[in-house]
């Protein structure tokens, strides 16, 4: 496990990501799924309402953004890419 802790705005930054890049959004609810849930007490209670990524452990979202990454984009979900600047990330940093 890394020194540093995985933040659940960089967990949630990486879904978006993926999501605009045309990963089917079940296919990120699968990975989702699979992280969050913990064999370990899920078998003894009950989960109500849905899982995201503020329920993936620390010891596991390394592993998470491995899996997330891997999720290949369905050809007919891909968009045409959007181009970004410097000044659009960081307005106040660059004074424009």
């Amino acid at each position: 496990m890394s020194r540093h802790a995985i933040s659940d705005q960089t967990l949630n930054i990486s879904v978006n990501m993926r999501l605009e890049a045309g990963v089917c959004d079940a296919a990120v609810r699968d990975v989702v799924n699979e992280y969050a849930s913990d064999s370990d007490s899920a078998s003894g209670s009950e989960i109500v309402g849905f899982l995201w990524v503020e329920d993936i452990p620390q010891a596991r979202r390394a592993a998470f953004l491995a899996a997330l990454s891997s999720l290949i984009p369905e050809p007919d979900r891909i968009t045409e890419q959007r181009m970004v600047s410097a000044n659009d990330i960081w307005p106040s940093r660059l004074g424009i």
